[in-house]
């Protein structure tokens, strides 16, 4: 399917080419995120009420509708849209959401941010300074934790937000990944004796990725008799080159990218790490509650973003002075 391969464009040709024949809500839905993804959000407003008026309880056509509306800064209709999602989708709304739990966690306000900050992606600039007015309105309303996502966080950097701002959203992702992580039960071990120091690397980006580039290195270079070194992707096999090579100049190379959190929590806390290199900070795909939940008794951060990730996440940042 074009759309699953990156090309939105060509998914949405096909996906029109059905309607003559098969103009359902499956479709409709396939057709909004076809249009989300070209940033077309009023026609995905469009087609997810097209889906909604052919299968009234389709939970993906709810939480289309949910963001378009949140996107096209469409508050009160999308406060509606959410109380209509919850009662007719109810948990299989949240589940499509990837995380939320309540109805009060999709407030329209964030969604409207995440998604104004999407745009940034593809210089689309046009309510820059509306979304800049949006998030100092969140934060001075006490309401951060809302935008505690490395991802929302991540992309903020390119606003002009002074760092004091951005200090107060770093730690409440650090305060939200705690909570995710205080149910998790796993003791962390003793680090294994040995002549070789045990040390893992965490990131999203083993793949085609500056990142990745600036690690191999490092891993090729390294003095196998004294390191051994563990790798942690969070991101999924693309096929390159330069993961390949990553994979080879490893002792133990994982692909948790399907893992669930609490799973790969546990699995780095059985390999009895001496140190965790996190190189991953604000990426998008990151998971801070892994570090929260204290998997080796010394994390350190290096390349990723130079940017605070809130308390107790991090015990180092190896950084040159400049860029700190």
């Amino acid at each position: 399917m074009h759309l699953a391969a990156g090309e939105p464009a060509l998914g949405l040709e096909d996906f029109n080419a059905l309607l003559p024949t098969h103009d359902n809500a499956e479709i409709q839905t396939l057709r909004a995120r076809a249009l989300f993804a070209l940033h077309r959000d009023e026609d995905a407003l469009q087609a997810s009420e097209k889906a909604l008026a052919i299968e009234p309880t389709n939970a993906r056509a709810w939480l289309d509708n949910l963001l378009a509306l949140s996107s096209l800064r469409r508050f009160d209709q999308a406060s509606l849209s959410l109380q209509r999602a919850a009662e007719v989708a109810g948990d299989a709304l949240f589940a499509l959401a990837n995380g939320p739990r309540r109805a009060e966690d999709l407030d329209p306000r964030v969604l409207y941010v995440d998604r104004a900050l999407q745009r940034q992606d593809v210089c689309a600039w046009a309510d820059r300074a509306d979304v800049l007015k949006a998030i100092r309105a969140m934060l001075e309303g006490g309401m951060a934790e809302k935008l505690a996502d490395p991802g929302i966080l991540f992309r903020m950097l390119a606003l002009p937000l002074a760092p004091a701002e951005l200090k107060v959203v770093g730690e409440a992702v650090a305060r939200r990944a705690a909570r995710l992580t205080g149910r998790i039960e796993s003791r962390l071990e003793a680090s294994l004796p040995g002549d070789r120091m045990r040390i893992g690397f965490l990131s999203p980006e083993f793949r085609l990725h500056p990142g990745a580039w600036l690690l191999r290195r490092l891993f090729l270079d390294r003095d196998r008799g004294k390191f051994e070194f563990f790798a942690y992707a969070l991101n999924a096999d693309d096929g390159s080159g330069i993961r390949a090579d990553l994979v080879s100049a490893s002792d133990a190379f994982v692909d948790v990218s399907a893992s669930t959190t609490e799973n790969l929590i546990r699995r780095i806390r059985a390999d009895r790490l001496d140190l965790l290199v996190d190189s991953s900070g604000l990426f998008v795909g990151t998971r801070p509650e892994v570090l929260a939940a204290r998997v080796a008794p010394v994390q350190a951060g290096y390349v990723g973003i130079a940017c605070t990730l809130g308390p107790g996440l991090l015990d180092y940042r190896i950084s040159d002075a400049l860029t700190t």
